[in-house]
This record gives C-alpha cells, structure tokens and sequence, in this order.
C-alpha cells in the first residue's frame, strides 16, 4: 500500500513537471509564431475640417482596388454629413 503511495505520487511529480514543460513550449512557441506585416501602408485622406475627413489605407500599385476603396470611403462620409444636423451662423 505504502509503495503504491509512492508510485502515485512519483506519477503526480512527473505529471506536474511535464505541464511545466509544455507550458514553457507552449509560450515559446507563441513567441516565435508573431508574424508584423504592414499591409495597406498607402493612405490618402479626403475631405476638410469643417466637413468631415476620411483616411483610406490600401495599396497605390492597386489601383483599381484602391480607386473602389476611396468612392466606398465617400460614399460612407457623405452619408455621414447627411446624418449629421446642419450648423449655421457657427453655432
């Protein structure tokens, strides 16, 4: 009986330095898995103060891809000068 003591708690020791272990891995593998990429780097901004100013991010060498971001970007901003109440006489 005592030896089997032993034996389970010798399992749970090992057990418990084996979590260890995997943890460790599991952090170092996070670790070295982060990837930065810097997509969309370009940017262009549109509109004023006054009225409101949207900046698009995309790729130049796209332009065709790029051209739809920026008539969906205004199309986003008007609607969002629409919503917005009219100030007058700078109140």
């Amino acid at each position: 009986m005592e030896e089997e003591l032993v034996k389970a708690e010798t399992l749970r020791e090992l057990l418990h330095e084996q979590q260890a272990v995997f943890k460790g891995l599991m952090l170092a593998a996070q670790t070295q898995i982060q990837v930065h990429r810097s997509e969309n780097s370009d940017s262009i901004e549109i509109g004023s103060q006054k009225e409101g100013r949207i900046k698009i991010y995309g790729d130049f060498t796209k332009k065709t891809e790029f051209a739809q971001k920026i008539k969906d970007a205004v199309e986003v901003l008007l609607a969002a000068q629409s919503a917005m109440p009219k100030v007058q006489n700078g109140e």
